[in-house]
């Protein structure tokens, strides 16, 4: 039987004090907007982190549900602080003092562990996946966790209740305080907001020509009747995400089929390689010779199945011309250095297409498309004879 020390009232503002009351709802409030902006900005730091030289964009429908969970479980928190100072102060009560000291320290201890635990798993989600080059969203919380977050701020705002209910009966307050909580959830979610673009305009303008090249090709790719989806323009984009190396792989191999070459694919290439994807020399495919891209002799063999007017011979130009370039910058950086017996091989393989193709008047009208080259000698562990037209 309960004594009548331990019978709760009603809460009310009169029982917590009316100057405490809206003290406590004052600083709530201010404590989620600090907060909202604490894990936003937080977000924001980690969105760019180094060595892997990628920006994490998400898609803006995933990125304002994350900024409605975090609107949620700020105000959930900022509600903590709300509790503890309603708590606060001395009861003369001692039976009930206990309880009331439990009431103002517990929603402390509730919010510093939610933040500690939430800056651990974001350092190691970060620095673990962020940092891995080969990294391609493949962990979505959204989609494997979407239940947590919903419950995690709903569970946070009724354990502060569940501490108030040790002292008072709380009637309808709990239904009221999570119609109010879910209004300034909304309110905090469009006002507390951080601008992203901010952070997207300066990756923008770090790799504007790269990204230009490739919007442009994709204007271009329509003239042909070749629209290429969106998603193909945020993998290109990339530097080093796993479908961004697994697109230059697969592009490589198209070339070594005995068919002609998409017209897509062959656009898709010009671009990988004169925006420098995946490096210069890479061993993806061709071993020793570490070449990412089609090799020049590859070039050679398709254009020879085309007609010299057909539009795909003036792509296929255009990769050469591009892989020319990198084999000029390649040579102007290294000028008096040493290279390797695979680097000469494949600077040797480019120079003896080009001049192929530049000593057959039949692609005369072609010779514009491929830019001066330097003057070396032809490694003579690669040659073109043989080779007949089909």
């Amino acid at each position: 039987m309960l004594q009548r020390g331990f019978i709760k009232q009603d809460i009310s503002i009169s029982g917590i004090g009316a100057v405490k009351f809206w003290a406590g709802i004052i600083m709530g409030i201010l404590m989620s907007f600090s907060l909202a902006y604490l894990l936003n900005y937080s977000r924001e730091a980690f969105r760019m982190m180094p060595g892997m030289g990628d920006l994490h964009i998400l898609p803006e429908s995933k990125a304002r549900l994350y900024d409605l969970f975090f609107s949620a479980l700020s105000v959930s928190l900022g509600f903590g602080f709300t509790v503890s100072l309603w708590m606060s102060g001395r009861n003369r009560n001692i039976k009930k003092r206990y309880f009331q000291t439990f009431a103002a320290t517990m929603p402390w201890y509730t919010v510093f562990v939610v933040l500690i635990v939430l800056a651990r798993i974001g350092s190691l989600v970060a620095w673990t996946l962020f940092n891995n080059k080969s990294y391609d969203n493949h962990l979505d919380f959204i989609e494997t966790y979407g239940i947590m977050f919903i419950l995690l701020p709903v569970c946070i705002f009724l354990s502060h209740w569940n501490t108030l209910m040790r002292l008072f009966r709380i009637k309808y307050w709990g239904a009221v305080s999570l119609l109010i909580g879910g209004l300034l959830t909304l309110m905090i979610h469009h006002t507390a907001v951080v601008d992203r673009e901010a952070q997207n305009h300066v990756h923008y303008l770090q790799n504007k020509e790269a990204f230009d090249f490739i919007d442009s090709e994709f204007e271009a790719a329509k003239e042909y009747g070749i629209y290429l989806d969106d998603s193909l323009k945020d993998i290109l984009r990339k530097k080093n995400s796993e479908k961004s190396r697994q697109l230059v792989i697969d592009c490589k191999k198209a070339f070594t089929r005995n068919e002609r070459v998409p017209l897509d694919t062959l656009i898709l290439q010009r671009i990988m390689v004169h925006n420098r994807k995946m490096g210069w020399y890479h061993d993806v495919v061709s071993g020793g010779r570490r070449w990412s891209y089609v090799e020049p002799e590859e070039v050679y063999f398709e254009v020879l199945k085309y007609k010299p007017g057909d539009k795909e011979v003036g792509i296929l130009f255009g990769i050469l011309a591009e892989e020319l370039k990198l084999v000029r910058d390649e040579m102007e950086m290294r000028k008096g250095g040493l290279m390797d017996e695979g680097m000469n091989i494949g600077i040797s393989g480019i120079i003896l297409v080009v001049h192929e193709f530049k000593s057959n008047p039949k692609y005369a009208e072609q010779h514009h498309l491929l830019p001066p080259y330097y003057e070396m000698e032809v490694s003579p562990f690669l040659t073109l004879e043989g080779l007949e037209e089909p």
